[in-house]
């Protein structure tokens, strides 16, 4: 477009929701309102806006850095429609960051196959994921100066406790969840469990919390099911929707790592099947009589078992007859013929096609050699 036709303004330096308004009375086609939470009342002025007609046949972006604060408004009736800029997947950072051929066959691979002989060069970037996970800051510093900065960790540390203070919560009882967390992780849990660990007043008020960094996509809970109903009564776990995140409440709590890498690794698969099986789908964990199924995915029991080592065999998935489809990641380990398929996990999470609500281009080149 022609760069005229484009305003962009970060709502840090606007008044209120009178300059808001003004604004938008403007005429160009597209207006891009960055941080628009920072306006008070920026809802009343996209109201009025939208009511008036200033915005036909115009298009507004408003962005905030969580979902927390833009929908406190559902705007009924209005043509609003909501995106979700999360973190890059791995298939797309492949797409990035790969060889010219590694890049060509994860955008055509029809089968696993397909992209199995390229499996080293897959699994030197899967490393590489498993530090920087899909944040851009994190990938470029990790791509191409060989390791993230410390004022990129703070970055996020700062933007996930100035959120929670921004909602009104307690910078303290967030940092304590996410400590307990951090040694439960990956882990069942009852909230009653970690009330009585922090010792916290009420398992409501861990609830909360737990909702609170949903929200802010920081974590995301797992359930057990009963057909497509969770249990919300029952034992739950808690992955950090990207690995980066992982490490950076690591580096704010504890200065190291201190959760296993195989650990890591589950996280990274329950993010990539949640975005990969969106709602109504249901993506959470089955608890059979003596053993437990990482993942299970809903209504097409579907169950995925993650272990992270080099020797894997059908026999190690769980749970088998509770399954109409099985699939066991592995490390290095490749058997696609078996009745219960093994696949090493870089390559399963490279050929997962993720809906995605923004169209992407393979770039020309690789962005990093």
């Amino acid at each position: 477009m022609e760069p005229r036709r484009i305003l962009f303004v970060t709502g840090e330096v606007i008044t209120d929701f009178r300059e808001l308004l003004s604004i938008l009375g403007r005429g160009e086609e597209v207006v891009v309102l960055d941080e628009v939470t920072f306006v008070p009342e920026w809802e009343r002025a996209l109201k009025v806006a939208i009511d008036q007609g200033w915005l036909d046949r115009r298009t507004v972006y408003a962005s905030g850095s969580t979902t927390a604060f833009l929908r406190r408004e559902t705007f009924p009736g209005r043509p609003i429609r909501f995106l979700e800029m999360l973190p890059l997947d791995f298939r797309r950072f492949c797409l990035l960051f790969g060889s010219l051929r590694l890049r060509r066959r994860v955008a055509t691979a029809k089968s696993y196959d397909d992209l199995y002989p390229l499996l080293d060069e897959l699994n030197r970037l899967f490393a590489h994921y498993l530090r920087c996970g899909g944040f851009p800051r994190a990938m470029y510093e990790e791509m191409e100066e060989g390791g993230i900065r410390d004022e990129t960790y703070e970055a996020v540390v700062n933007w996930i406790l100035g959120d929670v203070l921004k909602l009104g919560r307690s910078r303290e009882t967030a940092i304590a969840i996410l400590r307990a967390l951090l040694r439960t992780y990956g882990t069942r849990f009852s909230l009653n469990a970690l009330r009585k660990e922090l010792a916290i007043g009420s398992h409501r008020t861990v609830r909360e919390y737990l909702e609170l960094l949903s929200d802010l996509f920081v974590i995301r809970q797992y359930f057990q099911y009963r057909r497509s109903t969770p249990l919300l009564r029952r034992e739950r776990k808690v992955y950090f929707t990207d690995p980066f995140l992982l490490h950076v409440i690591e580096h704010l709590l504890f200065g190291a790592s201190i959760v296993d890498e195989s650990l890591v690794v589950e996280g990274v698969v329950a993010e990539h099947l949640r975005r990969a099986h969106p709602p109504p789908a249901a993506v959470g964990f089955y608890v059979g009589p003596h053993r437990e199924t990482d993942f299970q995915i809903l209504p097409v029991r579907l169950g995925v078992e993650v272990k992270w080592r080099r020797h894997v065999h059908p026999t190690d998935f769980p749970n088998p007859r509770r399954f109409h489809t099985r699939l066991l990641l592995s490390r290095t380990t490749y058997d696609p013929n078996s009745p219960t398929p093994i696949i090493p996990t870089p390559l399963y999470l490279a050929t997962l096609c993720i809906p995605s609500q923004i169209p992407y281009r393979l770039p020309p080149r690789p962005i990093s050699s």
